[in-house]
Formats: C-alpha cells, structure tokens, sequence
C-alpha cells in the first residue's frame, strides 16, 4: 500500500514538473526573447536623484530602421518591454534614426533634450516622434542641434 502511495505521489510531482516547464516554454519565453534590441546609449539623472532619462537606440532588425528614443521613471523602477523586445513606458521622444541624443537636467522639474533632426528619407521630412512636453510634473524641453556632439 505504501509502495502504491510513493507511485502515485511521484507521478504527481513529475506531472506538476512537466505542465511547469511547458507553460514556461510556451507562455512566458516569447516575453524573454523580443525581435527588437534596446541598445542604451546615454542616461542622465535628476538633481535630486528622484528620476532618470534614458536614450536608447532600437534596432528591430533589417527590414526596420534604427529609432533613437528617451524614456523617463522613477529612479526606483524599471522598464518593462513588451513582448517584441521595445520600451514603451515613460516615452517623451522618438527619432526615425540612430544618433546621439543629450539629456540635460536645468533642474528638478526641467528637462532640456538637445537632438539631431534626422536626414529625409525619399525627400520626405523626417520629424521626431513622439515629443511630449511634460512627464509626471517634468517639464520637457527640445533644442534640435545642427550637428552631432
């Protein structure tokens, strides 16, 4: 009877393991291994250390361009991705290239993000994207630069 029990209870265990391992494969590995790559390329923190703007350039491979981006938070979180590998949370600014972008604190509560404008693809203009002007009580300038840094 006891032998029968251990049987039982072993294949229980081994059960729970497997269905474990196939819901890790199947549900959460896609999350882990995005199409996109999220290079970071500068970061600067507030005077008060309480927030932190990140650039990060985003290369999605060969059929898509570069995107040089600025995301804020809080000095104590983290950005999450989405399931393709791209950072979303706290976006201010986008630009359809890869350059150099310079974050610079004025204070507390102001953010100046000097940029390159991007060259024109097929004689289109090639504006930035997206450009908030506030954040979570963040005041956020642009100044496009003629040049790189």
């Amino acid at each position: 009877m006891q032998k029968v029990r251990h049987k039982w209870a072993v294949r229980i265990a081994v059960s729970v393991f497997v269905i474990s391992v196939f819901y890790a494969v199947i549900v959460l590995t896609p999350w882990s291994v995005g199409m996109c790559d999220e290079e970071l390329v500068s970061e600067s923190t507030s005077p008060s250390k309480q927030t932190v703007a990140k650039a990060f350039v985003r290369n999605c491979g060969a059929t898509t361009g570069y995107i040089t981006h600025v995301n804020l938070k809080s000095t104590w979180s983290y950005f999450n991705t989405t399931w393709v590998g791209t950072i979303r949370q706290g976006e201010v600014f986008g630009n359809a290239c890869e350059q150099d972008v310079r974050l610079v604190w004025v204070d507390e509560s102001n953010l100046e993000i000097e940029y390159v404008r991007c060259p024109a693809a097929d004689g289109r203009e090639n504006l930035p994207y997206p450009m908030y002007n506030e954040w979570k009580g963040v005041k956020i300038t642009y100044r496009e630069v003629v040049s790189s840094f």
